[in-house]
């Protein structure tokens, strides 16, 4: 007797929708200032994502996608964080870097000038 084995399909709709959302949503939130806008996209396939692998668990079906999917929209809400820390750590050290004696000699010299 042959056993067949018939592979679940649970939860591999929203796996691959949680999975679609993540690379768009990865991709935008690689963008400065625009990046935002991925927490939303991020957010929907977070949920579709954890959605689908519940599903997945609980049919026994494959659980690739929706694990591909949480970590991309994990990423995608975790990117946008990122750019202000580092512009703001960057902008922290030039301004600790400044020479408060060249500054204050072009004041004083923008100064007389207008004077």
């Amino acid at each position: 007797m042959e056993e067949t084995t018939v592979k679940s399909n649970a939860g591999k709709g929203l796996s691959i929708a949680a999975l679609i959302i993540g690379i768009i949503a990865a991709i935008i939130s690689l963008i400065p200032i625009v990046g935002f806008v991925a927490y939303i996209l991020a957010l929907v396939g977070l949920v579709l994502a954890i959605i689908g692998l519940i599903q997945a668990i609980k049919g026994k079906a494959s659980k690739g996608m929706a694990i591909a999917g949480l970590i991309l929209n994990t990423l995608a809400f975790i990117i946008p964080w990122i750019y202000p820390m580092l512009f703001a750590g960057a902008a922290m050290n030039e301004l600790n870097n400044i020479d408060t004696n060249q500054l204050n000699d072009a004041l004083q010299q923008l100064n007389d000038s207008l004077q």
